[in-house]
């Protein structure tokens, strides 16, 4: 897909984060827009900008982990643009906490998000894609799914899902009209961590502190990631650390194992300083999950 002046792009999470860069990314190549989320008022914000850059872009406030209302979504989206020519599933949570103390509701949680939302998204927008002359699917992993993170067990999970669906996909698709590309982020200057739940307050603010900080910036990501659309990549790993993990689990897994061992070992030093305390929303998350 050289060329996306002419092209609608869909985009799930787009309220904030990577999912608004994304937006801005594909906005400044030309392409419409129809935009995903539960945050209405970001959706609302979000468009305004563009609008006033020139750019056409319509919203829609939808839970993508619930196929009903994402096919309401879609349905609008045909209505009001008439196609679709390009799908980033890229809607994300998380939960800041170990596997035995993470909740059943919470477990539903992420895997409504982060699996079942681009699980759907894709078999609701595939026919429309595959009606396309030339059309793309872009899956929002992460690093997460190159090593067992602590703490982070259910994302690590639909993340090493995410991935493996993805590469099924572009063998399917192959020769069919239709591209699917992987992305596997690393550490991203969003605010994904300081809106999981978590039982240690004080050790997730510290650590989202320092992403907010010093993690790779959203809207190199989304560059990157336009590029990689136009040229069709089956995998993109963005940011140092996202490199250097996928290059250490080919070369040293056993390093890999020990290194996130010694990561586990050294949170757990943490909470003994700063105990773990009953599940505490982040300042800004909403009453729905966040995407």
């Amino acid at each position: 897909m050289r060329r996306l002046d002419d092209k609608l792009v869909v985009i799930t999470g787009a309220a904030g984060g990577i999912g608004a860069a994304l937006a801005r990314a594909f906005a400044a190549r030309g392409a419409e827009l129809a935009l995903i989320d539960l945050d209405g008022a970001g959706l609302a914000t979000l468009a305004a900008t563009l609008t006033a850059a020139g750019a056409r872009a319509s919203t829609h406030v939808a839970n993508v982990g619930d196929p009903a209302a994402l096919s309401g979504a879609r349905a609008a989206i045909l209505a009001e643009h008439g196609r679709v020519d390009l799908l980033v599933n890229n809607a994300g949570i998380t939960v800041f906490a170990e596997f035995e103390a993470t909740e059943a509701d919470e477990i539903e949680r992420v895997l409504d998000v982060n699996l079942r939302g681009v699980i759907y998204g894709c078999r609701i927008f595939l026919p429309d894609l595959r009606a396309r002359p030339q059309a793309h699917i872009v899956n929002i992993a992460s690093m997460a799914a190159f090593a067992g993170l602590p703490r982070q067990s259910i994302y690590c999970a639909t993340k090493y899902a995410v991935r493996g669906l993805t590469a099924s996909l572009r063998v399917e698709l192959a020769g069919k009209g239709v591209g699917v590309t992987c992305v596997l982020p690393g550490a991203t200057r969003t605010n994904i961590v300081g809106a999981a739940a978590s039982r240690n307050v004080a050790l997730r603010d510290e650590l989202s502190a320092k992403l907010l900080t010093y993690g790779y910036p959203p809207d190199i990501l989304a560059r990157k990631v336009v590029r990689a659309v136009r040229r069709n990549r089956a995998e993109l790993c963005v940011g140092p650390d996202s490199w250097a993990l996928a290059a250490a689990v080919r070369s040293s897994p056993m390093l890999v194992r020990g290194s996130m061992r010694a990561l586990a070992w050294f949170a757990g030093r943490r909470t003994l300083t700063a105990p773990d305390q009953p599940l505490a929303l982040g300042p800004e998350r909403p009453a729905e999950p966040p995407e």
